[in-house]
């Protein structure tokens, strides 16, 4: 590693990395609309066979909620900060090069 690269070189996308990181954005913008119609198609369908079956207890709940889960991660991967992005799959970007420095 030379003196002159900095941790700023590192994080500037090449541009064909940057369309891709565009393709993925709206990709995952895409996917989270469609969950989310589905989400909210299911939610009405559970409530309604509730409400015609046995409304005591309202069982819904407990898929509503699962399913909401999944559409919070959902938004958070479409519509987060950005924070992260081109690490790549597993996380932290700067883990392999501590782990080259430390066996050097």
């Amino acid at each position: 590693m030379s003196p002159l690269d900095g941790p700023d070189d590192a994080a500037v996308p090449e541009p064909e990395d940057a369309q891709a990181l565009e393709r993925r954005r709206r990709k995952a913008k895409r996917d989270f609309q469609l969950f989310l119609a589905v989400w909210i198609a299911v939610s009405v369908a559970l409530v309604v066979i509730w409400a015609l079956t046995q409304p005591h207890y309202f069982w819904p709940i407990w898929p509503i909620l699962g399913m909401g889960v999944a559409t919070a991660f959902l938004a958070l991967d479409a519509y987060g900060s950005g924070e992260g992005e081109g690490e790549g799959e597993g996380g932290n970007a700067d883990a392999e090069p501590a782990k080259a420095e430390l066996s050097a």
